[in-house]
């Protein structure tokens, strides 16, 4: 046999894989596949063939097999291995060749995400929304809120949960959640982001009656399936916390880094604003409360909008909040990008400083 003569050649994992994949032992030709890649991890045949036999062997994360549960583990550890290695020879070739954005953009791609059937064979899948928010946590997407052109609204949570082989190789699950704890109001233009490892804070938005909320709401995921913590099973909870002097306000951003929140924009009743928020956690009893405070800004302050992006980055071990486009008060929605600086814990004084559009746009797109 090739594989006996050679175990150090990946072709002969390769093809011995494929022998066993067109038997239908697609679980045997995983482990082959996951061998070849794991000695060329710049395989991309022997990635995609890893990816499909292990879809269809239907390996899963909470099996029960000992022997299937190794070939998981030894599958899912090549693809990791794979995607670091291809990582960073991508960021090598980015650094030796920095201005190059067409090859950037080119290294960029769209995969759509599809879902399959839950254990008693049924496919679910959140109702068409706009307004909504989805948040990465502990090994799942959580989608929360937002409306239909109806303007009918939904309060339940959605989970994703990616197939084995990855959510962009394999078709997932959704979970809808009604969590325990208080009372969720619907709602729809609020921001989320997650604050730790296994909770998620919500704010603001707009309720049914297109009223505006100045409320903040936590959701502890507890021990729900592959949430990735150890709880004994217990289902998310929502808990209605204050949250001192933010306002009434919709369409607007919030970032959590380092245990800190950094809310910006959006709009109350008197219009857009352009003012940033920090939101901190107090211990007190009866569980944490929230402080929001409203810090001295100075630099090029980004003018007033609503319904744009942000993010928290690290440039140069210094917490960077981000944010980008959406809409002005006259309208515009060409908005220039701009980067406050937010040194940790944080200042008392923040600056904002402006980003020309093209530097924004090298610098995001080889990520």
């Amino acid at each position: 046999m090739m594989v006996s003569l050679a175990p150090q050649l990946p072709k002969a994992h390769f093809r011995l894989g494929a022998a066993c994949e067109k038997l239908g032992e697609h679980a045997v030709a995983a482990g082959h596949f996951a061998e070849a890649l794991r000695i060329d991890p710049f395989s991309g045949p022997a990635e995609d063939a890893l990816c499909r036999t292990m879809a269809s062997a239907r390996l899963r994360t909470d099996t029960s097999n000992t022997s299937a549960a190794r070939l998981l583990q030894k599958c899912n550890a090549a693809l990791a291995a794979s995607k670091a290695a291809q990582a960073a020879k991508s960021a090598e070739a980015f650094v030796a060749a920095p201005t190059n954005a067409s090859t950037a953009r080119r290294s960029i791609e769209w995969v759509r995400v599809d879902t399959t059937a839950n254990d008693e064979g049924q496919r679910s899948t959140p109702p068409a929304r706009g307004g909504a928010t989805l948040t990465a946590l502990a090994g799942s997407l959580w989608l929360i809120g937002g409306a239909d052109r109806t303007g009918a609204q939904d309060s339940a949570v959605w989970q994703y949960l990616a197939g084995p082989a990855g959510i962009e190789h394999s078709a997932g699950i959704w979970v809808r959640h009604e969590p325990q704890g208080d009372a969720f109001t619907s709602r729809n233009g609020h921001a989320a982001s997650a604050s730790s490892d296994a909770a998620l804070v919500v704010f603001g938005g707009k309720n049914a009656n297109d009223e505006l909320l100045d409320d903040l709401f936590v959701l502890k995921l507890g021990g729900v399936a592959g949430s990735g913590t150890d709880a004994g099973g217990s289902l998310p909870s929502w808990s209605r916390t204050a949250c001192g002097e933010c306002g009434h306000r919709a369409e607007h951003s919030l970032c959590f880094s380092g245990g800190v929140g950094y809310m910006f924009g959006g709009a109350d009743e008197a219009g857009l604003r352009s003012d940033l928020l920090i939101i901190e956690e107090i211990k007190a009893e009866g569980g944490p409360q929230y402080c929001c405070k409203k810090p001295e800004c100075g630099g090029s302050v980004p003018s007033a909008r609503g319904m744009h992006a942000a993010a928290v980055v690290e440039l140069s071990a210094t917490p960077t909040l981000i944010i980008h486009g959406g809409r002005g008060g006259d309208g515009s929605v060409n908005l220039q990008p701009h980067a406050l600086m937010v040194a940790a814990p944080h200042p008392c004084r923040e600056t904002w400083r402006a980003l020309c559009i093209w530097l924004f746009l090298a610098w995001v797109l080889p990520y």
